[in-house]
């Protein structure tokens, strides 16, 4: 019998969460940063646009290093609903 051990657990999931779920997380927080963010006009649109690659690669090696895969989703996902109320809200 052999003892096949491997790195991740749910690696399908992780290339979901990292590839996917990254993606869309951080493209819905560029419009709700600039909701909050105490900055001038330019500047609130500006610095989100700028941190865009920064972000995605935050989300994704997280995906990646998190022990439990649900970890990464549950963050993105609290995330992604958050600033998407933000930014719905700040267009009523």
């Amino acid at each position: 019998m052999s003892s096949r051990r491997t790195t991740f657990n749910h690696i399908k999931m992780r290339h979901f969460a990292a590839c996917l779920i990254s993606l869309v997380t951080v493209t819905v927080m560029i419009p709700g940063m600039s909701t909050y963010l105490p900055l001038s006009t330019p500047d609130k649109i500006g610095l989100p646009i700028f941190l865009f690659l920064f972000l995605w690669a935050v989300f994704f090696i997280y995906s990646y290093l998190a022990k439990n895969v649900w970890h990464p989703l549950l963050v993105m996902s609290l995330l992604l609903v958050s600033h998407l109320t933000l930014s719905i809200l700040a267009l009523q």
